[in-house]
């Protein structure tokens, strides 16, 4: 992603589903975003946490969730960049403040498995 932090600059999760939105800028410097979905689990052999981006039945209307709510999320960001000019906060002054809260709150997660 183009993202200046490499960070998302939102993420909706629903246990082990997320969707992270991501901010990239056209060749005019106008901002868009992207979302990728992801399915965290723990490796059996080495313990450690990684991503897939498979997905099975059951994951699902879960990804239909994430992803609504993160379409939801997209629009809202849109909105405020359009807003930009009137001194309200845009997408890329939100990126790092929003990144930092969100790795938190995977952190948090990870440790309460």
């Amino acid at each position: 992603m183009n993202d200046s932090n490499n960070l998302p600059v939102h993420r909706e999760q629903m246990g082990s589903i997320s969707a992270s939105v991501w901010m990239n800028q056209t060749e005019a410097g106008e901002p868009f975003y992207v979302t990728t979905l992801s399915r965290t689990y723990r490796d059996p052999d080495s313990g450690e946490w990684k991503d897939a981006n498979s997905f099975g039945q059951r994951d699902l209307l879960v990804i239909a969730l994430v992803a609504q709510r993160a379409a939801l999320k997209i629009s809202e960001l849109n909105q405020a960049d359009r807003r930009g000019g009137n001194g309200q906060e845009t997408a890329s002054e939100r990126t790092q403040e929003t990144a930092e809260v969100d790795a938190a709150a995977v952190q948090e997660q990870h440790r309460s498995r």
